[in-house]
C-alpha cells in the first residue's frame, strides 16, 4: 500500500491530484491510499499516519507550505521527518523552486500541474526513500 497526503485548500487541485495518484498507482499495481488536509495545521495536528510521500501546496491559509516542511523535518520521528515532500504552486520562477528546496521540500512541481513530470518526481523520489 502506497499511502500520499494532499495538503491542499483548493478543492479542484487535490482532486485532481489524488485522482492522478491513484490511477498512477493502479497503473503500476499498486494499491493507493490518499487523505487530503485542507491546511498544513491539520495534517500536522496530529501527524500520525505513515505516508511514503506528501504534496505540499505553498500558499496555504494559517500555514503556509515552507512552514509546514520546516515542522515536518524536525519531526523526532525520523521516519516521518523524511518523508518526500512535492511543492505543489503555481510560482514556478526559479526562485521558487529555491525556496521550495530550501525549505526542505524534495521536489517542486507548478501548477496546473504537468502529469509526466508529476509521474517522474514520484518515481525518483520513491525509488530514494
Amino acid at each position: 500500500m502506497l499511502r500520499a497526503a494532499i495538503v491542499e485548500d483548493e478543492p479542484v487541485y487535490a482532486q485532481l491530484l489524488e485522482s492522478y495518484f491513484t490511477r498512477w498507482c493502479a497503473d503500476k499495481g499498486i494499491t493507493g491510499s490518499v487523505s487530503v488536509f485542507t491546511n498544513p495545521i491539520l495534517f500536522l495536528d496530529p501527524y500520525r499516519a505513515e505516508y511514503q510521500v506528501v504534496f505540499m501546496d505553498i500558499q496555504m491559509p494559517k500555514m503556509d507550505g515552507y512552514t509546514a516542511t520546516r515542522e515536518i523535518r524536525t519531526l523526532k520521528d525520523t521516519k516521518k521527518a523524511n518523508v518526500p515532500i512535492i511543492a505543489m504552486t503555481a510560482n514556478a520562477f526559479e526562485e521558487d523552486r529555491k525556496a521550495c528546496l530550501d525549505a526542505g521540500m524534495d521536489e517542486h512541481i507548478g501548477k496546473p500541474i504537468d502529469i509526466p513530470l508529476l509521474k517522474s518526481a514520484i518515481i525518483k523520489l520513491l525509488a530514494k526513500s
